[in-house]
């Protein structure tokens, strides 16, 4: 069964600090499919829009256990606007929460890097948002473990923000897992 893409974004409340994730995976410098210029400016565009509204971010990065091999750190364009986006959008106080987390993990799914920070910042997630490469591969892991996770959120995975190795194809969302709080959302 195919899963349906949807053009409507869920629009939960932004007001409360953890309600809402923008989970990054693996925009590293090593992995050609996070470096496309089409990518770069959409994963941008979705840290800008989620610093605008004051969620927080979490980015993470690759490391294969075996063989061990890390695959570079995380475009410093991906880096720097999801490092910088809470002075952009807003004077920082001294008593500003952190919004922006950078976590590694050693398999596909990084949905526990994910709940290691919720644990830690006392999040409750109602939305996420999911981004980055690989589509079928980390990306898919990660959107799958949270809905899994999280069975009382929403999981949307960003078809724009996202790629594989040969672009955006729309047939490599053939077959993504279908899930009551997992949808595939293509903004318009």
């Amino acid at each position: 069964m195919n899963p349906e893409i949807s053009t409507n974004l869920s629009t939960a409340p932004d007001s409360a600090l953890g309600r809402n994730l923008l989970v990054v995976v693996d925009m590293q410098v090593d992995f050609a499919a996070a470096l496309e210029p089409w990518l770069l400016d959409a994963v941008e565009a979705e840290i800008c829009r989620a610093n605008q509204a004051s969620w927080s971010i979490i980015a993470l990065e690759f490391l294969c256990p075996n063989p061990l091999r890390f695959y570079g750190n995380t475009h410093d364009r991906i880096f720097q606007a999801a490092q910088t986006g809470a002075a952009r959008t807003k004077k920082a106080k001294a008593d500003d929460r952190q919004r922006f987390f950078m976590r590694v993990k050693a398999q596909m799914d990084g949905s526990d890097r994910v709940v290691d920070v919720c644990l830690k910042e006392g999040y409750q997630p109602q939305l996420f948002r999911v981004c980055g490469v690989k589509s079928r591969a980390c990306v898919e892991a990660t959107a799958v473990g949270l809905a899994t996770r999280f069975p009382n959120s929403i999981v949307e995975v960003l078809t724009g923000a996202c790629n594989q190795d040969n672009g955006n194809d729309w047939s490599i969302w053939n077959g993504f897992p279908v899930m009551t709080n997992l949808r595939l959302v293509k903004k318009v």
